[in-house]
């Protein structure tokens, strides 16, 4: 039966984690410059190709028809974006007309669009399968709080920042001890997402995500020592090891956002509203944790030590592939 869980747990974890490259979100950059000419600068997550070759999700930047693009596109990858840089000639700018992005409505990604204008005023817009143009002129949305829900979106489809709270979780079974932990975690990748944004201190992407794989692996192989009753780090020690992984984990967080990218007026607002938006995000995880655990403890002991392997078992699959993936990218 055991057996047949892990199986489930890893088939189920691949399919979702293949899906979370597509939910990563691309970023939009329309900027006014001299007289009638206007930059576009698309980035979109990157995936695989079947010739094994690096591509975009298939996204389209479509300008107005009066726009006659200057030259031909620039194509960069960066991290884990493809990005495009375009300048057009525009007649009238950015009242030129719609801006769309093609075959976002068959996507899971959403597109944060930023508009920076000649007179320095930022506006933006969240595009997604729902809502795939826009007009620049017609924004009146400030950017800034879009940020909260990414900041929610990339906690929750984080699969690697799951497994790891997860893994606390288990671990800490007293509730006000969890909040303790959980609140170590918090402030240590609140400081690294701060002082990596700012660009205080910066360490490359590689080695991060190597790290925090490594974060998951640890913390399931101190939960399969934790279960047989022997002592562990993990066990006697968890605050610290929480804040030490999140001092990792922020890393991982300021690369996702700097990816994003940031508005240049308004940097600390949106930082401040990407943490947020992250706490959030943890929030909910832990609720729908507890809610889980009065469940299974209301239906029986049985119910809930079997829910227990279940969850087990799905971290140290999960740190499996992680730290499998973190290898590949070397």
């Amino acid at each position: 039966m055991t057996r047949l869980l892990v199986l489930f747990i890893v088939a189920v974890w691949a399919t979702q984690a293949a899906a979370a490259h597509e939910v990563r979100p691309g970023y939009l950059e329309v900027k006014a410059l001299d007289g009638e000419r206007v930059e576009v600068h698309l980035r979109q997550p990157i995936t695989v190709l079947s010739d094994n070759r690096v591509g975009g999700l298939g996204l389209r930047l479509v300008m107005p028809e009066t726009c006659t693009a200057e030259a031909d596109t620039q194509r960069f990858v960066r991290s884990q974006y493809l990005s495009e840089v375009d300048i057009y000639a525009c007649p009238g700018g950015l009242a030129a007309g719609l801006i769309r992005i093609d075959k976002l409505d068959g996507a899971l990604t959403d597109i944060y669009a930023i508009v920076l204008k000649r007179d320095g005023s930022t506006t933006s817009v969240l595009l997604n399968a729902k809502r795939t143009s826009f007009h620049p002129e017609e924004i009146a949305a400030p950017p800034v709080p879009i940020y909260f829900q990414l900041g929610i979106e990339h906690l929750i489809f984080g699969w690697d920042h799951v497994l790891f709270v997860l893994g606390l979780m288990i671990l800490v079974r007293k509730v006000g001890h969890l909040v303790f932990v959980l609140t170590s975690f918090t402030i240590a990748h609140s400081i690294t997402l701060t002082l990596s944004i700012l660009n205080v201190v910066s360490l490359p992407g590689p080695p991060v995500e190597a790290c925090i794989a490594l974060s998951i692996v640890f913390l399931a192989f101190e939960l399969t020592r934790h279960r047989d009753n022997s002592v562990s780090i993990a066990a006697r020690y968890p605050a610290l090891v929480s804040f030490s992984f999140g001092l990792l984990h922020g890393f991982g967080f300021a690369g996702v956002l700097s990816d994003l990218g940031l508005p240049g007026d308004q940097t600390v607002w949106a930082l401040l509203l990407f943490n947020l938006g992250i706490e959030f995000g943890q929030i909910m995880l832990v609720a729908l944790y507890l809610i889980g655990l009065v469940i299974f403890r209301t239906v029986g002991a049985a119910w809930l030590s079997r829910a227990n392997d279940v969850a087990r078992a799905g971290l140290c699959a999960g740190a499996g592939y992680f730290m499998m993936g973190a290898l590949l990218n070397f």
